[in-house]
């Protein structure tokens, strides 16, 4: 520097303390605002921007957000938030959930059309043709019930993981009385009724395959005849066309279903008040049905004048004979001559082999295993229980006290007998006043 020359000296410039640049940010300006924008605070302007002393200061233009470090980007990028760090909240949700993209040209050329496509096995299946036809679904003015006018195609049809039958639309199987309209639910329901006849008095075992197209067949055209007989007319659309189906469904039985009633009441198959646990109560069932076929109990009811024991006369066998065979039902055997004087040997018999089998699963698990049933079991109890009716028969006292008991059985169901079951312990505690 030139000998001489004196180096200005400069003053920072004062500026009032309405003025000074605050040196922090404010919580407000930090919190961020409606998604899609945020508030970004401005940086502290120097002092040489600032305008003199008494001038009002210019209006700034928005500044970029302030920058930051390497490691305080990324934590942004990866969603995570930190005070002092602006964000948008609509780039934050592009960042973890990605943007959906259209599918290429390639791949759609290589799926095929929906119309080729092998129909899924859990599509919704579609309501019988013949019910379309019925005067099941017609409404007053003969066109089918359809509230909202839609065609059969614009149903919905779900696949995948929905189930194949939205609530409520579950389709009937023509196997049973529900799928049939009117007229022929009852000529099914006489069906049905012919062929427990044939079961209880003649074959109470027969082979499915020989029976749908022998037996159950004959019994269907011998109804069909009576209703032309009588001038009773059915809907059209329904035989042939389910003619096999209507022979399966003659063949059913409900017998285990009406004995399954009775069971447990008649024969008390209850743990008692005291048993607490799970493994008492199974136990206690376990020991009472034991008890009842080990002695032959279940067979048995109150001893006679003479005291002398009184063979398949037990509560619950008269209960559940009554219940099946003489029902007030369409399908009640009540209605053939065959039950109107007494109940047949060979219906008692099988109405006994079922409860035979039922106590033996009790004995077995102690709990409800009637869909372990096995017709095998109950044909063997059915062969020997003939053989003991047979015994009975033959002994000059018990044989005329059975022949008189089945008479009354059938009396008293030709005249509506309502099956009355004894009362329980358990039962009679629940009604139990306290009188203290």
């Amino acid at each position: 520097m030139p000998s001489g020359f004196q180096q200005p000296t400069i003053r920072p410039l004062r500026v009032p303390v309405s003025q000074k640049p605050t040196s922090t940010l404010s919580n407000q300006q930090l919190v961020p605002q409606k998604r899609g924008f945020s508030k970004v605070a401005p940086h502290a302007p120097s002092l040489q921007s600032r305008a003199p002393v008494g001038h009002p200061p210019p209006e700034l233009p928005p500044l970029s957000p302030p920058s930051h470090s390497r490691s305080e980007r990324l934590l942004h990028r990866m969603g995570e938030e930190r005070a002092g760090i602006s964000y948008d909240l609509l780039e934050r949700h592009h960042i973890t959930n990605s943007r959906h993209r259209s599918p290429s040209m390639n791949y759609l050329a290589g799926v095929p059309d929906v119309q080729s496509r092998q129909p899924s096995k859990k599509q919704c299946l579609d309501p019988p043709a013949q019910r379309e036809d019925s005067t099941v679904d017609k409404g007053k003015d003969g066109e089918a019930d359809n509230p909202k006018g839609d065609s059969a195609e614009d149903q919905p049809c779900h696949g995948g993981r929905f189930s194949k039958n939205a609530k409520g639309t579950i389709p009937i199987r023509p196997t049973l009385i529900a799928f049939y309209p009117p007229q022929w639910a009852k000529l099914l329901n006489l069906a049905k009724a012919r062929m427990q006849l044939y079961v209880a008095v003649e074959d109470a075992f027969p082979r499915l395959e020989d029976a749908v197209g022998g037996q159950c067949r004959e019994v269907l055209m011998e109804v069909i005849a009576h209703f032309e007989a009588q001038g009773w007319e059915v809907e059209a659309g329904y035989y042939p066309t389910h003619k096999l189906d209507m022979c399966r469904l003659t063949f059913r039985s409900d017998l285990k279903k009406a004995v399954m009633k009775s069971l447990r009441a008649d024969y008390e198959l209850y743990p008692p008040s005291t048993a607490k646990m799970e493994e008492e109560c199974i136990a206690a069932v376990k020991k009472k049905a034991n008890d009842l076929l080990s002695t032959g109990k279940y067979l048995r009811g109150e001893p006679d004048d003479q005291g002398r024991a009184s063979n398949f006369a037990h509560r619950a066998l008269k209960n559940i004979t009554l219940a099946f065979y003489y029902a007030n039902t369409s399908k009640c055997l009540c209605q053939f001559l065959e039950f109107q004087e007494y109940v047949p040997y060979k219906a008692l018999a099988l109405v006994t082999a079922m409860v035979h089998t039922l106590l033996s699963l009790f004995r077995k698990h102690g709990i409800d295993k009637s869909a372990q049933v096995n017709s095998q079991d109950i044909k063997e109890g059915y062969i020997v229980l003939n053989e003991a009716i047979s015994n009975v028969l033959d002994h000059p006292h018990h044989g005329p006290k059975l022949n008189a008991m089945l008479v009354d059985w059938a009396q008293m169901g030709m005249m509506g007998y309502v099956t009355k079951h004894k009362p329980t312990e358990r039962m009679t505690n629940e009604f139990a006043p306290v009188l203290d």
